[in-house]
């Protein structure tokens, strides 16, 4: 598609036709992808990332929803880290969401059946773009851990902050907030739960809902140290 989008710089589209599209707007340029056919934006970006004075890893903040990554994630952003931009807020979160909106369409668009390698390609070179940031980093977006293999092979060495919740109070809060079946509900629960629990390293960082309520400070301080040792 050749409409007007979003580019992310460093002259990487020049000379290349197609577009990884989000929300019908080109939004990553890419080359065709056609088949075999290689993607010339990734090893592009890894290139720039190279030359770049320094690499910083992100924090990722992961979980089911509906288990305090927004309240993490804000903390995050009073300590310096920059989880994005675009933040939005509604009558669920009325702080805001903290969620980037370029990564939070890019992920929406896979979640909709749009194309797994325009997905995979455009994820990992707003990655590599912002690995050459002067501070700390990262996103949250619960549809993250729809697809965690694929993030945990682009991101090996990211920071994962799991955010937590009972069982029940995650699926109440889920149907009140977003009216979907019990059904449908469960089964995002349930397939967010299995990939967090397979795939997530060793070193990741857990923070409880109950956590945040009753000793908010504490995780404050938890993940204060965490922004510094990143």
């Amino acid at each position: 598609m050749q409409g007007q989008g979003r580019h992310l710089g460093y002259g990487v589209s020049a000379g290349y036709h197609g577009a990884i599209c989000i929300n019908g707007t080109r939004a990553v340029p890419a080359a065709p992808f056609m088949a075999g056919a290689m993607c010339s934006v990734v090893a592009a970006a890894a290139d720039y990332v190279r030359r770049s004075a320094g690499v910083t890893e992100p924090i990722i903040v992961v979980g089911t929803g509906r288990c305090g990554m927004s309240t993490v994630a804000g903390m995050l952003v009073e300590l310096g880290v920059h989880m994005g931009a675009g933040f939005t807020s509604d009558e669920s979160n009325p702080q805001g969401s903290f969620e980037d909106a370029l990564i939070r369409d890019v992920n929406r668009e896979r979640s909709e059946g749009g194309s797994v390698v325009c997905w995979r390609n455009a994820l990992q070179y707003i990655v590599d773009e912002r690995r050459g940031s002067d501070g700390p980093w990262g996103w949250k977006d619960p549809r993250t851990a729809d697809f965690m293999s694929d993030v945990l092979s682009m991101c090996p060495d990211a920071t994962y902050i799991r955010c937590t919740r009972d069982y029940d109070g995650t699926l109440r809060s889920f149907y009140r907030w977003h009216r979907r079946s019990v059904e449908q509900v469960v089964a995002m629960i349930d397939g967010r739960t299995h990939n967090l629990d397979r795939y997530l390293p060793p070193s990741t960082i857990t923070v409880s809902i109950a956590e945040l309520r009753i000793d908010c400070d504490g995780v404050r301080e938890r993940l204060r140290k965490v922004v510094e040792g990143a």
